[in-house]
């Protein structure tokens, strides 16, 4: 790197998209002998499962910014090659994190995803090694079922006076025994009564 400075951009946000982590066998890191198809891996990947928490590191990776995507720095006046790194500095009350179920390769990522209904730990999103990060818990939970190209969305919301949660379908509304990991889009969290 021509220039070692690094800058800070502060940005409100209404929500977090959180990407899937990258599995230990990605496209674009295998070797020919040894390529799997996009389905066998999507499979693979699907089975694994992960955790929210693993989506929250994947978030805070640093990206490598190159080529058409370098930064214009003002010392030296030309476009040079970065690293970006995503976190939050101030957290709101309410915490609303999409999950980025829908990749480039026009198929929908149907990794279950672990998540806690309570306490969700957010310091792997904080600002340096900010240990005070607040607690969070789950108040609604949007599900997507369906493909790229055609799905239904439902809803999953806690009812307060009775500490349970009701799936929401159209016109159906049933207590939920268990929540489904693998067609959660967006949780919504509230900042936890200390």
């Amino acid at each position: 790197w021509a220039n070692a400075f690094s800058k800070h951009s502060f940005d409100p946000f209404m929500d977090l998209s959180l990407p899937f982590p990258k599995s230990e066998q990605n496209a674009s890191d295998i070797r020919p002998r040894r390529r799997l198809s996009l389905l066998s891996m999507a499979r693979r990947r699907e089975s694994q499962g992960c955790s929210l928490q693993d989506c929250m590191v994947a978030y805070t990776d640093c990206e490598e910014l190159i080529g058409g995507n370098s930064i214009y720095c003002d010392c030296c006046k030309r476009k040079q090659p970065s690293l970006k790194k995503l976190q939050v500095y101030s957290f709101p009350k309410c915490l609303v994190l999409h999950l980025k179920r829908f990749g480039n390769e026009q198929q929908k990522i149907g990794t279950s995803v672990e998540y806690p209904c309570s306490d969700l730990d957010v310091s792997a999103l904080a600002y340096g090694d900010n240990t005070d990060a607040p607690r969070y818990d789950l108040y609604a939970v949007s599900d997507h079922h369906g493909s790229v190209n055609f799905g239904h969305y439902t809803s999953s919301c806690k009812l307060v006076t009775e500490e349970a949660f009701y799936s929401f379908n159209d016109e159906e509304v049933d207590e939920m025994v268990d929540l489904d990991g693998s067609k959660v889009y967006i949780l919504f969290y509230k900042l936890r009564n200390k």
